[in-house]
């Protein structure tokens, strides 16, 4: 029997269930939408709360029935990292311009 099932026919919410379970409303709510299969520990607390109405077996679909969506990557499809520097940002050795290069005074300088 599907979690969603056994809650509508014992009157239950999402929350009385999980913490009967043993489990945060966060994974409840995932095993329940498909997002996420419950690990070994906790399909037996669920089969435990739930006096084995739900299964492991509910867990998955029959063969050739299709497969439980997986949950999304979260990360960007590009690196946080920036790509290369500009030309003029890469410069191995910097070179001092302008009038105040000229004067030699320590500080006073510009870096291009």
């Amino acid at each position: 029997m599907k979690i969603i099932d056994y809650l509508a026919r014992e009157h239950l919410t999402l929350t009385e269930f999980a913490r009967r379970a043993g489990v945060s409303v966060a994974a409840m709510s995932r095993y329940i939408s498909g997002q996420q299969i419950p690990r070994p520990e906790a399909m037996r607390r669920l089969a435990e709360a739930s006096n084995n109405h739900v299964s492991p077996g509910d867990f998955y679909a029959p063969a050739g029935q299709g497969v439980i969506r997986t949950i999304p990557s979260r990360r960007p499809a590009t690196s946080w990292r920036r790509g290369p520097r500009s030309a003029s940002s890469t410069s191995s050795s910097p070179i001092p311009t302008g009038s105040a290069a000229a004067s030699g005074r320590p500080g006073a300088r510009r870096w291009r």
